[in-house]
């Protein structure tokens, strides 16, 4: 088999995964649920980490020891 028939082929295969990625994608859809809508997502809480407490003066001296 030539290069070119070769790259000919797998470009073939490519085009006909990526048509059955979008033909799933598009019947997924059609059974999931919709997404909720980006309002809804700041009702699950904050988007920002926690921040850590601060140190205490005997976690200190105990990372002095070590």
């Amino acid at each position: 088999m030539s290069t070119k028939a070769a790259r000919r082929e797998y470009l073939q295969a490519v085009a006909e995964f990526e048509r059955a990625c979008r033909t799933f994608a598009s019947g997924m859809e059609q059974v999931l649920e919709p997404q909720a809508p980006a309002a809804a997502a700041g009702l699950f809480g904050p988007r920002k980490p926690a921040r850590r407490t601060a140190r205490t003066p005997r976690a200190i001296e105990h990372a002095r020891k070590a």
